[in-house]
């Protein structure tokens, strides 16, 4: 026997639900993607009122000779710029992205990039390293994703600024930094006679140093189920 008209089947049950764990997720990440963009803003709106300590860069972890760039300058790396925006600490992500893994938090940049080239670019996780963080080398490779939509940051289109979060893992077991100093990398052009070219042989052009925001004691409050949710 069919249900009554005012009461929703089965299917119609299950795509609430699926709809309202959809929304759980998405909630969790934009709540991550205010604290991504709001810790860069921060961290500018102290430099230009002063309100933020001046910290020495340390010694650079690549050798001499690499440029020192204040936060929310942008670089040119060869194929796009990369603007470093802020640093944060923080125990989870939402379940777009998912948990660290166990025993580890994570660690991630914020930055603004921009591709100047006329191709399509993806070598930002190639681009951008930490150093001076307990438990992370600095060769490690960061994970880059889209700030806006969660989703990898692996084909960046000519022209189109977008905001992305560089995402490593720290052991539970080291303290977070009280800074941390990110190293760019720029990439040669390579070109042959028939007009094709290539970017190759990165190599660390500039290091800048960022204080380190703290939010790995903060949760995330879940958002409220929807009506047509079932229960």
């Amino acid at each position: 026997m069919p249900p009554p008209p005012d009461q929703p089947t089965n299917a119609a049950g299950s795509d609430a639900a699926a709809s309202d764990d959809d929304l759980h997720r998405r909630g969790r990440w934009l709540a991550w993607v205010v604290i991504l963009v709001a810790a860069g803003a921060a961290v500018g709106v102290l430099q230009v009122t002063g309100g933020l300590e001046t910290v020495p860069s340390p010694a650079p972890s690549h050798g001499a000779g690499l440029r020192t760039v204040p936060v929310g300058e942008p670089v040119d790396v060869g194929p796009a710029t990369i603007t470093v925006n802020g640093v944060v600490a923080l125990s989870d992500l939402g379940e777009v992205v998912g948990p660290p893994d166990e025993g580890k938090r994570f660690i991630a940049v914020s930055a603004t990039v921009e591709v100047i080239d006329r191709k399509t670019w993806d070598n930002l996780d190639d681009s951008l390293r930490i150093a001076g963080v307990p438990g992370i080398t600095d060769t490690d490779p960061g994970e880059a994703r889209l700030i806006r939509s969660s989703q990898r940051a692996n084909s960046l289109q000519p022209g189109l600024p977008v905001d992305v979060g560089v995402i490593f893992q720290q052991p539970l077991s080291s303290p977070v930094p009280r800074t941390v100093t990110v190293t760019l990398y720029c990439w040669q052009r390579t070109e042959t006679e028939f007009g094709e070219w290539w970017w190759e042989a990165e190599r660390p052009c500039a290091e800048v140093t960022v204080e380190t925001e703290d939010r790995t004691a903060e949760t995330v409050a879940a958002p409220s189920p929807s009506p047509g949710a079932s229960r």
